[in-house]
């Protein structure tokens, strides 16, 4: 049987799960505690993207003018959206002790939008 892991960057947490949802879930949860910790690595991925609200704002490209998550036209709290695709990327798949046996590929079961 195999499972889902995702190793935390930021501290020794580990989270695996039999189902990848779950594991989705519990990742972008544990995550929150980190929140601040991860504004560079937004400013990296989100720099010269449109806020996730439509609204036209584009978050600057240079890290030294990172702003966070919230978007400074519309106060739009782009972390959820982040953080759901930090988490996809981040997925490993396990064996039955859960060690990781790679990447999950997309196309997978439970391959979704996010």
């Amino acid at each position: 049987m195999t499972g889902y892991r995702f190793d935390c960057a930021y501290c020794d947490e580990c989270v695996v799960t039999d189902d990848v949802d779950d594991l989705k879930a519990d990742a972008e949860a544990h995550l929150e505690t980190h929140r601040d910790e991860m504004r560079e690595v937004f400013a990296v991925a989100f720099g010269d993207r449109n806020c996730q609200n439509d609204c036209g704002y584009v978050f600057p490209a240079d890290v030294d003018e990172a702003v966070g998550f919230e978007c400074r036209a519309c106060g739009h709290d782009n972390f959820p959206a982040f953080v759901t695709q930090y988490v996809y990327w981040r997925i490993e798949k396990t064996d039955a002790r859960g060690e990781s046996v790679g990447k999950r590929e997309v196309g997978d079961e439970s391959d979704d939008d996010r």
